[in-house]
């Protein structure tokens, strides 16, 4: 008897599952914080680029990879400073970030009549993007 009640109160807390999902929607995309994911999507049709399919598919990743620049514009650090403002005052670390986004996994490409093609790509937050603004750690030990 106690091990059903304990395999139905389990079942029944995987049905009512509470996980909270923290997402931030910006003009430009959206922010998973939950996963430390950034997405963008966007969208282009083969008569703006006069090419074939995978031309017009290749141009909406493109132009949903300039979409997560204006995204990281957005995202904030604190209160009082966005990502753009720290990216502004260096060339490097704009250089970097475009580096990257330049390798943004496209997850979803959608088509539709006429030609358009949406494509979403993301990058998660973890690992070269948040070294990328971080501060350096000196691993130097004090005297």
């Amino acid at each position: 008897m106690l091990g059903l009640l304990v395999v139905t109160g389990s079942a029944a807390a995987q049905f009512w599952s509470t996980e909270v999902r923290v997402t931030e929607t910006l003009s430009q995309g959206q922010i998973d914080w939950t996963d430390g994911l950034v997405l963008s999507r966007d969208s282009a049709t083969s008569a703006a680029r006069r090419g074939t399919g995978v031309a017009t598919v290749q141009a909406a990743a493109q132009v949903a990879r300039q979409g997560l620049l204006r995204v990281f514009e957005q995202v904030r650090f604190d209160a009082r400073q966005l990502l753009g403002q720290a990216v502004r005052q260096e060339e490097a670390p704009r250089q970097e970030l475009e580096a990257l986004v330049v390798h943004a996994t496209v997850v979803e490409t959608r088509y539709f009549p006429g030609g358009a093609v949406e494509t979403a790509v993301q990058l998660p937050f973890a690992g070269q993007l948040t070294a990328l603004f971080l501060p350096t750690i000196s691993s130097a030990t004090p005297d």
